[in-house]
């Protein structure tokens, strides 16, 4: 760092015309202080101070995207772009720099007794590198700082340590669509805070089951679980959970069809996510609003908002958000037949999916790409991209996805008159539906099946 001296480097654009200091050159400098915090270097190190004040002026300005000690930190980049614009008054303001920094991210605030300092500190040490993996959807490499984490916080008997340990193993198998594995360790957790007395992590836990419960496709248990942490959040005043269990709940309506209360949860989990900052589930509301007018078959609105939604989840580093954004783009390139952008959205989603380790979110990619060649007439390839996501889901344990595929197997071989595979496929898809107690479904599939088999009598 420069020290408490003040260098010209710093020096707002309004400043070296003249103008008064005041918060919009401090907000400008505060970007050139964590510019060096994070890189080391003085602010155009390079250049004499004429050129520097010249690049000032002209707002030529380092890109910080090329900056290897940067561009793992998205969040920080975008605000320290925020920090440099020219315009004074689109520059943040103190409160709106204070609540980005609060999102960003920072070990567990574990507080140990006793003796045993060192390790409650190594456990904290431990989980906050698993979580800049975890925020860099690095899951694997993130769980193992997390087991780590936690096998040092029981060795010390830190429990809060071990509770944040069991949450965060939980979300990685979450992200990567282990389901079954995420239901284990979100449990372990929710039982561990609620002897610790912790009502946060407790709903945070129980906010993590509904989302097992969700893709499952156990809609009622999903929204028992979903209110039940939106009312802790409530009442302990937690904005950042309520918005997301309300956001959730809002998921729930949607697959129910109830698109006009799901988009009144998504709209007031999104203004809440706007009035604290968080940048993340504000895209996350806006995606989930782009589901609704796709189903309302609002096209137009809904690729906006995907666009949105992924444009925003580029900026601050969400490869997760990016993804899903651009599979829900295929989707809607593809009800309007735009084979093209359709394919493109897919496997640029299915290539990110697969770097960042999501299963479900790669089988969705490759599902989508099996609707375009079925639509196309490629049967050989459609099945392969069927077959495969099918075998991802069931590895997973998204049996209602898997039956799905099943279904869309089935009607894929209507196509080649390969009726017998038809009626073996339309069989498996109405059994797994009786085990999850979807009788409309079932029903559907015999409804086929009972059609196939007098069209072949």
């Amino acid at each position: 760092m420069t020290g408490p001296a003040w260098t010209v480097r710093w020096a707002a654009p309004e400043l070296l015309r003249g103008d008064v200091p005041g918060l919009a050159s401090d907000i400008w400098a505060l970007g050139w202080v964590s510019w060096e915090a994070v890189t080391g270097n003085f602010p155009f190190d390079e250049d004499s101070n004429v050129l520097a004040i010249v690049r000032i002026t002209k707002g030529d300005l380092p890109t910080v995207e090329n900056d290897d000690q940067l561009k793992q930190i998205k969040t920080l980049c975008s605000m320290m772009r925020e920090c440099w614009k020219l315009d004074t008054s689109k520059r943040p303001t103190a409160a709106k720099v204070q609540q980005t920094i609060s999102f960003m991210d920072q070990a567990a605030p574990s507080r140990p007794e006793g003796n045993n300092l060192s390790g409650t500190r190594s456990s904290a040490l431990l989980f906050a590198l698993g979580w800049i993996q975890r925020r860099n959807t690095m899951f694997p490499e993130a769980r193992e700082y997390f087991e780590q984490s936690l096998k040092v916080a029981q060795s010390v008997g830190d429990e809060e340590g071990k509770a944040w340990a069991l949450k965060a193993i939980g979300d990685t198998w979450h992200l990567q669509g282990e389901y079954s594995k995420a239901e284990e360790w979100y449990t372990q957790a929710r039982d561990t805070y609620s002897q610790i007395g912790s009502e946060l992590g407790f709903a945070q836990s129980v906010k993590g089951l509904g989302d097992v419960s969700y893709m499952r496709n156990e809609d009622s248990k999903a929204e028992e679980l979903y209110t039940q942490a939106l009312n802790i959040y409530s009442k302990i005043g937690d904005q950042l959970g309520f918005a997301q269990s309300v956001d959730s709940l809002g998921d729930v309506y949607c697959i129910r069809g109830d698109h006009s209360e799901a988009e009144e949860l998504y709209i007031q989990a999104r203004n809440i996510s706007s009035q604290i900052g968080n940048q993340l589930g504000f895209a996350q509301s806006v995606k989930n609003l782009g589901n609704v007018y796709r189903m309302r078959k609002e096209y137009s609105k809904a690729e906006e908002s995907y666009i949105q939604a992924r444009d925003l989840s580029s900026r601050i580093g969400d490869d997760l958000g990016f993804a899903q954004s651009v599979n829900h783009l295929g989707d809607v390139y593809f009800i309007q037949k735009e084979y093209s952008r359709v394919e493109e959205s897919y496997m640029q989603a299915r290539d990110i999916c697969s770097r960042i380790g999501d299963q479900h979110g790669f089988a969705r990619s490759l599902e989508g790409m099996g609707h375009v060649h079925s639509e196309q007439g490629e049967y050989a390839r459609a099945e392969e991209s069927y077959l495969e996501a099918r075998r991802i889901y069931h590895r997973i344990g998204n049996m209602y996805s898997m039956a799905k595929l099943s279904w869309d197997l089935g009607y894929l071989h209507v196509e080649q008159a390969q009726y017998d595979e038809t009626v073996r496929l339309f069989r498996e898809a109405s059994a797994i539906y009786a085990g999850m107690g979807l009788e409309q479904d079932v029903e559907d599939c015999n409804d086929v099946i009972e059609e196939i088999l007098l069209l072949t009598a």
